[in-house]
């Protein structure tokens, strides 16, 4: 069963944009911001990776993203939002997000680092798992 943890990821976003305003990182020289559209479709012959009852399965996936980067004399924050929508699948989407915040709160001596990131992993590290947009094994959960 798919549990959205979307409210913590939010949480986590609007923590990082907040923290994105410090005047080290609002006062940045250099900010680059990149969006990417990807359009796919896989074909596996072991869409659930069992033994029997093999059952084959053509994907679709379809992937926008995007990056933020703002760097500065003592400051850095890089932002990468994406969700992959597929076809065939338990999930039909999967979320991933990674947010960092670096600061050097006093020259030499001082440092802030932050590191967010959302997406899917196994629940069962033992277990048969392959890819979470293709298998369908049951055995990923957001987090």
């Amino acid at each position: 069963m798919y549990k959205s943890r979307w409210p913590l990821t939010g949480g986590l976003l609007i923590l990082s944009s907040m923290l994105l305003f410090t005047p080290e990182v609002s006062r940045a020289a250099n900010w680059r911001l990149s969006e990417n559209l990807s359009v796919g479709g896989i074909y596996t012959d072991n869409v659930r990776l069992v033994e029997k009852r093999k059952e084959s399965s053509l994907i679709g996936m379809v992937t926008p993203s995007i990056l933020l980067h703002g760097e500065g004399r003592r400051a850095r924050f890089d932002l990468a939002a994406s969700l992959i929508f597929s076809t065939g699948n338990d999930n039909p989407v999967l979320p991933r997000y990674r947010a960092l915040l670096a600061n050097e709160l006093v020259k030499n001596s001082l440092f802030f680092d932050l590191i967010s990131r959302a997406g899917q992993g196994r629940i069962n590290p033992f277990a048969a798992a392959g890819s979470p947009v293709i298998n369908q094994t049951g055995n990923f959960t957001t987090k």
